[in-house]
């Protein structure tokens, strides 16, 4: 019972924060205070009663339209709030109640946002990647966190393997491979997993991402896919099971 209902309590406040991770990612890319205005229709931009602000719930008892305009509202809020609360509750599943738990959520919803923004729009703002950042390596200072130089030397790692990437796929390639919105969110997820954790990190993104694109470049003929979903996969899979898969690895 005691576990029933803390998993429930994790899925509410999961979609409580998976509504603020929808101003995020309408907001940020915009260059929009994610503080002022309140919540407020993207159409006709009239402000959203207390009723309207329900996660998930409020979507479906509107039909999926603004009250005040009627324009369609995308579906995407209300996925984004439920993809949230689950994303919470698999955390919770994977550490319970804990300080690692708190850490992975936070990392869980910026992660979901920048992944979010950049197929949106092609970019990763400042702003999200700065921001956790800074929450991990805060948090490596908790005295059963990371570490402080583990979470630096994450930092360095993850934003200067990509770099490498990106500078190599420019001379092989005489383009752009990769933004600088990648480079800084890599760089943020060494913060909260470490250098090794962001080698895994990358590997996976890298091997995913090629997967993905060339499938889709021999169906579509399309090149250009954002690496910012892949980067989020990857560091999400290394904080929940990093240590895991590379113990295992080592072990062969």
């Amino acid at each position: 019972m005691y576990h029933f209902v803390a998993a429930f309590l994790v899925l509410l406040l999961g979609l409580v924060i998976g509504s603020f991770a929808n101003t995020l990612i309408h907001r940020l890319p915009r260059r929009l205070s994610i503080v002022r205005p309140g919540s407020y229709c993207p159409h006709c931009e009239t402000p959203l009663t207390a009723d309207e602000k329900i996660p998930v719930l409020s979507f479906l008892t509107l039909g999926g339209r603004c009250s005040h305009c009627k324009e369609k509202i995308s579906p995407r809020y209300p996925l984004v709030e439920l993809g949230n609360a689950l994303g919470w509750l698999g955390v919770f599943f994977r550490f319970g109640f804990s300080f690692e738990s708190v850490v992975g959520c936070l990392l869980f919803t910026g992660l979901l946002a920048a992944a979010l923004i950049d197929v949106e729009h092609g970019i990763i703002p400042n702003g999200l990647t700065v921001g956790l950042l800074m929450i991990g390596f805060a948090a490596s200072f908790y005295p059963f966190g990371l570490g402080p130089l583990d979470s630096l030397l994450g930092v360095l790692v993850g934003g200067g393997l990509l770099l490498i990437f990106a500078l190599l796929g420019k001379l092989i390639f005489k383009r752009e491979a990769m933004g600088g919105g990648d480079l800084k969110l890599l760089a943020a997820a060494g913060a909260f997993v470490g250098w090794r954790e962001v080698l895994l990190a990358a590997f996976i993104a890298v091997v995913l991402g090629a997967i993905v694109g060339g499938v889709r470049w021999a169906v579509t003929g399309e090149r250009e896919l954002p690496f910012g979903p892949f980067l989020a996969v990857g560091a999400m899979t290394a904080y929940l099971a990093g240590g895991i898969i590379l113990d295992w690895y080592l072990s062969l």
